[in-house]
């Protein structure tokens, strides 16, 4: 193996499942002291791994949709190849896809763990460093709707782009309703989707997926579904909430 070792890592996506392998980035470069590590990554998820400091180089992978087991073989094939050409000294891949889904034990997490040949032993607290251009614009977004006047102040996922929550806009919207009749209470929703704002009622769609890691500084409760936000909501540039 070279000196320093090259060392490719395969996680496409989504959010949350790159969040989880931000452990494995670690873990290699504790196993592998010096190497330059490679993430390749779908380019709608790249910016969650944006000034990791377990990742050297990211290599967008944009061919190989979800489900797509075909694209996702032919890409595994590929980096193989570059292996024995001598592109890479090590490729581990850790996706959620094709021989992988056999290590699934209930939690995408455990797979992903389970899908590095070696053991986990690093803090598995997801790692993401926000820019201070990301934290202004997450302050900016507070003061603009009088965040600090509210004592109670509540962040709800309700559309992760995973497609796990089953729950409609009309429906959240009503509960959002009743919720802002308690006093001093508001609440923040959270997705890609932008909606008229009503009094206590928050649209947060204007903030990148990364923001929201940096808007949990100025909340109180999380309404999660285990999805990206949910996750975020964990990682090294949030305040953990109650949930």
């Amino acid at each position: 193996m070279r000196t320093p070792a090259s060392i490719l890592l395969v996680q496409l996506y989504s959010n949350g499942d790159c969040l989880y392998a931000t452990a494995v980035a670690r873990q290699i470069k504790q196993d592998f002291p010096g190497c330059h590590l490679t993430w390749a990554i779908a380019g709608f998820c790249k910016s969650i791994i944006s000034q990791n400091p377990y990742v050297d180089e990211v290599r967008v992978i944009d061919e190989v949709q979800k489900n797509d087991i075909i694209a996702f073989r032919k890409l595994k094939k590929k980096v193989s190849g570059e292996k024995k050409a001598g592109r890479w000294d090590e490729v581990f891949v850790t996706h959620n896809m094709d021989d992988n889904q056999a290590l699934y034990d209930g939690t995408i997490r455990g797979m992903i763990f389970r899908a590095y040949p070696h053991p986990v032993t690093v803090p598995v607290q997801p790692v993401l460093v926000l820019s201070e251009e990301e934290k202004q614009r997450v302050a900016a977004f507070a003061d603009r709707n009088r965040l600090p006047q509210f004592k109670n102040i509540i962040l709800w996922e309700y559309a992760p782009q995973s497609g796990q929550s089953k729950l409609n806009f009309d429906f959240v919207l009503r509960v959002a309703e009743r919720i802002v009749q308690q006093p001093d209470t508001c609440v923040i929703l959270s997705s890609s989707n932008s909606f008229s704002p009503s009094p206590g009622i928050i649209d947060a769609s204007s903030l990148s997926v990364r923001e929201n890691a940096e808007l949990t500084h100025y909340c109180s409760l999380l309404i999660g579904c285990s999805s990206g936000i949910t996750w975020l909501s964990t990682s090294s540039g949030a305040r953990q909430l109650p949930m």
